[in-house]
């Protein structure tokens, strides 16, 4: 007998598929077909990477390897020889994907995405800022000194950080002033001066007030300390503050990018002044419990 008919039927399966395959890969537009590349030989050599590592492995540790190869995870220690695997550290290693190509991607698709989201609010905040100018804004009930201290010098401070809100004269003169500048009885300013070596910046202010109501909507959304669990919380802020009115700063040129730049970093700066307060707090709590506990415990 020439040949077995197990064999001769397998034989007729790998022409047959052989054939199916090049005549696809020609309809693909593939000129030139290199059928001695038709093998099996890398998945023997996966099979030959997973035994070296676990002679008998489990689902768990199967897919645990299969994730360490195709994101090339150090396979030095994968390469350790064990009787009976086909694999060796003379074998030249290709991979199709790398971990830090994988997480280069994933860091790109973030920082497009978060900017995609950024600007989108910075718009949301403008389109609704722009219908509710005010010639001036009134006091409103709660006058809080401390509060008005804070918000002033926390102006001064993003005004002289963020240069290009001034880079314009006339933006200038509409966001900043010398102290003499300022009404007699303004108040909220005392706190500057007496920290000014000759370096701080004052406000105008229009500015001042501007900043203070923004200040106020953000006070009342972090009243509720479920904030802090709120997967949106940036976004539910800004919808807030797009309520309120507001005077009209900056240069016509310049007032629809500085308008909405300036809300949105003070409203980060905020919410990181928030989240280093929070984690005081936290972290005071939690050694609190633990002195507690310790006193119970040294008394029990």
């Amino acid at each position: 007998m020439f040949v077995s008919e197990t064999s001769l039927q397998a034989w007729r399966l790998t022409i047959n598929s052989a054939i199916n395959l090049i005549e696809e890969q020609f309809k693909a537009g593939i000129k030139v077909v290199l059928t001695g590349k038709f093998n099996q030989d890398p998945l023997e050599r996966l099979f030959g990477i997973v035994r070296s590592v676990d002679s008998h492995p489990t689902v768990t540790s199967f897919l645990q390897i299969i994730r360490y190869v195709s994101l090339q995870s150090r396979l030095s220690f994968l390469m350790k020889q064990v009787k009976g695997s086909n694999i060796d550290n003379k074998e030249p290693l290709e991979m199709l994907v790398t971990m830090s190509q994988c997480l280069q991607q994933h860091a790109k698709d973030i920082d497009i995405t978060v900017k995609d989201f950024k600007e989108a609010i910075k718009d949301k905040l403008l389109a609704e800022l722009t219908i509710r100018y005010v010639d001036d804004i009134p006091k409103g009930g709660k006058n809080d000194f401390n509060l008005n201290l804070m918000v002033y010098d926390l102006c001064g401070y993003i005004v002289k950080t963020r240069k290009h809100l001034t880079a314009c004269e006339v933006c200038k003169n509409l966001v900043r002033c010398h102290e003499l500048d300022l009404p007699k009885d303004f108040t909220a300013d005392q706190y500057t001066a007496m920290r000014n070596r000759g370096y701080l910046v004052y406000v105008t202010v229009p500015f001042f007030k501007t900043i203070l109501v923004v200040e106020l909507a953000i006070q009342s959304h972090f009243e509720d300390l479920n904030h802090i669990y709120i997967h949106d919380s940036f976004e539910l802020c800004c919808a807030k503050i797009a309520e309120l009115h507001t005077v009209p700063l900056f240069c016509d040129e310049h007032r629809d990018y500085n308008l909405k730049y300036l809300v949105m970093e003070y409203v980060k700066v905020r919410f990181h002044l928030e989240s280093k307060r929070l984690r005081k707090l936290l972290v005071l709590q939690a050694k609190s419990k633990v002195q507690t506990n310790f006193k119970i415990a040294k008394n029990s």
